[in-house]
């Protein structure tokens, strides 16, 4: 048989309709287990690729997934793409990234979302670390469009899956408050970001529970990166003595290994001279 097979070359091999090849590729239950094994056959055989794009029209919607992420240089998004690959992978649909540039990265997310929907060929979208674009992100779930954000958005109007951040901090900062410290400084995450309040309210939280209101000093704000960690532990430990930290609580591991970086350029030994905890569990940045 020469040239690209077809659902319809598949179907005459196989001696069954179009209809149930096509059950076949979309992972229907409703086919006889003999049938559905000789038309993975004959498929398998033949080398034949189905056209996600027509499968989709085919069946009034398409099988791609757009997910869209801030940037591949992120530390948890190599985890993500491929808790989120498994979770794909025995659906008929597949999973297509939409990456944006570091530079600008409210822009590029509003025009990267713009593009994928001026296509027609994504069935639903899962945003990542969306922050303000959110609100476009909301305004297509409102129109009936299939979104989830992950981890992150402003106003909770949108389906969503992220961590506990408060929880996860608060737990933190009494892990602090059990060894002893009461002057807690932290270095929290960008403003327009819900994990950055989350977080700065599960530090507070755990602190006001013991009686200790947060100053205003000691709360300082990074971009959850190495280097914004670093520049704002020196501001730390350039304090006069009495105002300075014995604990400081990252928003972020990233941030944490900026603070480490901090520690060893002013002769500072951590534990010893001042205890640290992060929140992620990431590894550092190669």
């Amino acid at each position: 048989m020469a040239g690209k097979r077809t659902i319809e070359d598949i179907a005459r091999l196989a001696g069954v309709s179009k209809a149930t090849v096509s059950r076949v590729l979309n992972h229907k239950p409703d086919v006889d287990p003999a049938t559905r094994e000789r038309i993975l056959s004959i498929i398998e055989e033949q080398g034949f690729v189905p056209s996600i794009t027509a499968s989709g029209l085919a069946g009034g919607r398409n099988r791609l997934i757009g997910m869209l992420i801030p940037s591949l240089t992120w530390p948890l998004i190599p985890d993500l793409i491929r808790g989120i690959a498994d979770a794909v992978e025995p659906t008929p649909y597949e999973l297509v990234l939409y990456s944006i540039k570091d530079e600008d990265l409210e822009r590029d997310r509003s025009e990267v979302i713009s593009r994928l929907l001026a296509t027609q060929l994504t069935a639903g979208l899962l945003a990542v670390f969306p922050a303000r674009a959110s609100q476009q992100l909301t305004r297509l779930y409102q129109q009936g469009f299939p979104v989830v954000i992950i981890d992150d958005q402003l106003k909770q109007t949108t389906p969503w899956v992220g961590t506990d951040n408060a929880a996860g901090a608060y737990t933190a900062v009494r892990h602090l408050i059990n060894l002893g410290h009461r002057r807690i400084a932290h270095i929290g995450g960008p403003h327009e970001y819900l994990a950055s309040h989350d977080r700065y309210n599960g530090y507070r939280q755990a602190l006001l529970e013991v009686e200790v209101t947060p100053d205003p000093d000691l709360v300082l704000e990074g971009d959850f990166m190495p280097p914004t960690g670093r520049t704002c532990a020196k501001k730390l430990f350039e304090l006069p003595p009495e105002k300075r930290p014995t604990a400081i609580f990252a928003a972020t591991d990233q941030m944490a290994y900026g603070v480490l970086s901090a520690a060893e350029e002013h002769g500072i030994s951590i534990p010893q001279d001042i205890a640290l905890v992060g929140f992620d569990d990431d590894a550092p940045l190669g």
